[in-house]
């Protein structure tokens, strides 16, 4: 992902008053004072001046159903009420942390920031994954503040208020892969007792696929562009290729003007030709693409190695039993054989507009070396590509070991694009 893996981890603003600075209140402008005169005067409201006592913040952030934590989800604090996300597709670039007493959750979803003035109502804590968001007042006391649960658990719904929000999500629903279901592990519809979303609850929007479920036909989603810019994020999961390959190739242009604005991409196994036939540069499928199921090999069982080192220290919290250098993947049909760093200038600024794809999972069994799961940055979205699905048959409450692996991305495509600074 085009965050800094290696810094992920590290708790960012703890540093003391004294390099407030770095750490300190939002409005600096550099000259030791916070009104904008470029004086260099000292200022008293200026947190560098503060002599009172200090809190420490401790917490845990938790996914909306509180089964499992959020790592590497963004904690700050701030003076104001930050701006509501817009509704639609948008260009997100991570916002700017100058200034700001802010940090990034461990893998076990903790977080700590030290050394914050204790003071009551001047600050907001705000919890972040991607346009997953939080925000609560706080009143800061001496010492070490523990912050509930309740303030650090990601919302599952939008609030009235505009203090709790999450995406806007569409799903289109087969019989096959389940998208719905792990959505509602994740917090975002309930969950029967079968192990299957609770038509209804759900939070995001359903498109049937051939599910027959009552829900609008899937190409309702391509009615026109603005109805496709309406969404943060939609789900191709597999067997999602009722309309046809010729409707996906008709739709291509449509595809790549919302992803171009911010649009992020999820497709898997028999969904394939939804990311190769917008974007064939960057994934090469086995066999022939323009097949009605690009990359096809007939169903598979695999284990995989976990690449990257933050899912890998997320995985030893969530799922401690598995071996991550042999990870288990079931219902997988199509095959990658590998992907293609592409310098066309849709990658990102700071990356000279390379498009450099993200293995995040690799076959070492039944495809040795090929990519299970891979990501890559386009212009201002984000597109996902997972060889195997969310379940093959049979449903479960439990949260499988592959479903852990999809709910990691998932959360992780919708970051946004470029890099918090670090100083």
């Amino acid at each position: 992902m085009s965050r800094n893996a290696t810094a992920l981890w590290i708790p960012i603003c703890i540093a003391s008053l004294a390099a407030a600075w770095a750490c300190g209140s939002e409005g600096r402008d550099g000259d030791g004072d916070d009104d904008g005169s470029g004086d260099g005067d000292a200022d008293t409201d200026t947190w560098d001046d503060w002599t009172g006592d200090v809190g420490n913040l401790v917490g845990t952030v938790m996914a909306p159903s509180g089964l499992f934590p959020v790592a590497g989800a963004l904690v700050y604090l701030s003076t104001t009420v930050p701006a509501a996300f817009p509704d639609s597709v948008f260009c997100e670039s991570c916002e700017d942390m100058t200034a700001k007493w802010w940090t990034l959750t461990n893998p076990d979803g903790t977080f700590q920031l030290a050394n914050i003035p204790a003071v009551s109502g001047t600050f907001n804590i705000v919890v972040q994954k991607g346009l997953f968001r939080r925000i609560a007042p706080i009143d800061i006391q001496g010492g070490m503040n523990d912050i509930p649960l309740a303030v650090t658990t990601l919302p599952g719904d939008n609030s009235a208020d505009g203090m709790a929000s999450i995406p806007r999500f569409a799903v289109l629903l087969n019989s096959f892969d389940l998208a719905e279901d792990m959505l509602a592990k994740l917090g975002l519809a309930d969950l029967g007792g079968d192990g299957h979303f609770v038509s209804g609850t759900e939070r995001f929007d359903c498109y049937d696929d051939g599910n027959a479920m009552g829900y609008p036909a899937s190409s309702q989603v391509f009615a026109d562009q603005s109805t496709l810019t309406g969404y943060h994020m939609v789900f191709f999961p597999c067997i999602c290729n009722t309309l046809g390959t010729e409707f996906v190739q008709s739709h291509t242009d449509v595809l790549r003007n919302w992803v171009a604005a911010g649009g992020k991409l999820y497709a898997s196994c028999w969904a394939s030709q939804w990311a190769e036939f917008p974007f064939p540069e960057y994934i090469e499928f086995a066999g022939d693409d323009a097949s009605h199921v690009v990359g096809s090999v007939g169903l598979y069982d695999t284990n995989g190695k976990i690449e990257d080192p933050t899912m890998r220290a997320w995985l030893q919290v969530v799922a401690p039993s598995e071996n991550l250098d042999a990870f288990p993947f079931h219902g997988a049909w199509v095959q990658m054989n590998n992907t293609n760093v592409v310098s066309d200038g849709h990658g990102l600024e700071e990356n000279g507009g390379t498009v450099t794809p993200v293995t995040w999972a690799t076959d070492v069994q039944q495809y040795s070396g090929s990519p299970l799961t891979v990501t890559y940055d386009w212009d201002c979205g984000r597109v996902f590509f997972s060889s195997f699905q969310v379940v093959e048959s049979g449903a479960s409450t439990a949260i499988r070991p592959q479903e852990y692996v999809l709910l990691y991305l998932m959360m992780e495509v919708g970051v946004c694009s470029g890099s918090y600074p670090i100083e």
